[in-house]
């Protein structure tokens, strides 16, 4: 609606003639690039999340989590790096 609007301010009739063309072009091409982008976004997640599960040694990013009986929250660990780590923070108190 505004294209006309700003195509007659600059060029008179002729103008929003065109200004009336570009906007009949955005109608159709804005929803058609939507689409298609819906459609390129999806099989990249696709193949992102096959080629995930084709790796072999996957690390972890967030260890499994525990609440005990006393309603503390508790993180399992399996390296010894990240045991003494987890022990420092529990002297400290946190």
């Amino acid at each position: 609606m505004t294209q006309p609007v700003k195509g007659a301010q600059k060029e008179g009739f002729v103008g929003a003639l065109k200004g009336a063309g570009r906007g009949l072009v955005g109608v159709v091409v804005k929803p058609t690039v939507g689409v298609v982008d819906l459609v390129a976004r999806t099989t990249e997640g696709i193949a992102n999340t096959a080629s995930y599960f084709e790796q072999k040694n996957r690390a972890r990013k967030r260890y499994p989590r525990y609440i005990g009986r006393n309603q503390m929250l508790s993180v399992r660990v399996s390296t010894i790096s990240c045991t003494i780590s987890h022990s420092a923070l529990q002297l400290r108190g946190c």
